[in-house]
Formats: C-alpha cells, structure tokens, sequence
C-alpha cells in the first residue's frame, strides 16, 4: 500500500470517528445536525467540485 493510500484511509478512519463523536453528543434533535452537516458539506464541496468541472472543461455529458 503506497503512502498516499495509507494516509487517506487513516484520515477517513479519523473523520469517522470524529463524526462518530459529534453525532453522539447532540443534545436534542438528531436530524438537525444531521442537516446542519449535509448543508455545511455542500457549501464547502460546491466550489471544489464547479473547480474541478472548470478545470476540465465542464464534461457533463
């Protein structure tokens, strides 16, 4: 296994269990972090992914 793999299997691992934490300590509504998380991954993977398509000259087809 190269480095690279390693170290992207033990960062998802981590954020695992980091999301493992959080989720269990919610005081209340569960679905409201819950969507809290999808809404705030959206924001931050949007602009990522329309780089992404811009860089390769917006494949969509």
């Amino acid at each position: 296994m190269s480095a690279t793999s390693l170290a992207l299997v033990l960062t998802a691992a981590l954020l695992h269990a980091v999301w493992n934490i959080a989720a269990k300590r919610v005081v209340g509504d569960g679905y409201v972090f819950v969507w809290f998380y999808d809404v705030l991954s959206a924001i931050v993977w949007l602009p990522i992914g329309l780089a992404v398509l811009a860089s390769q000259g917006w494949p969509l087809t």
